[in-house]
């Protein structure tokens, strides 16, 4: 194979990664929309900013604080947010030393 065509097959693989990443977040936008549309928007617990686990967003993803896994959900992740042990933790609540 020669370079040019690899070098385009990446650019293509590269180009078709972000169309999906990008259809991604707008499909979580209007998953997140329809939710509020219906007054469905719930959270996980009393105080925490996680949004609530369901089939169209299902506790899946691990913590980017400490990466334990089933912490978040793609709408959490979306929002930048770390578990509430991590941000208890770091908003100096809960006891933790």
């Amino acid at each position: 194979m020669s370079t040019h065509i690899a070098d385009d097959r990446d650019e293509t693989i590269a180009s078709l990664r972000a169309l999906l990443k990008d259809k991604e977040h707008e499909l979580s936008d209007l998953r997140r929309d329809l939710a509020r549309s219906v007054g469905r928007l719930e959270f996980a617990n009393p105080g925490s900013a996680l949004r609530a686990a369901s089939s169209i967003n299902p506790r899946n993803l691990p913590c980017p604080t400490c990466h334990e896994d089933d912490r978040l959900t793609p709408e959490d992740v979306r929002l930048g947010y770390q578990c509430d042990d991590c941000a208890d933790r770091a908003e100096g609540r809960g006891g933790y030393e």
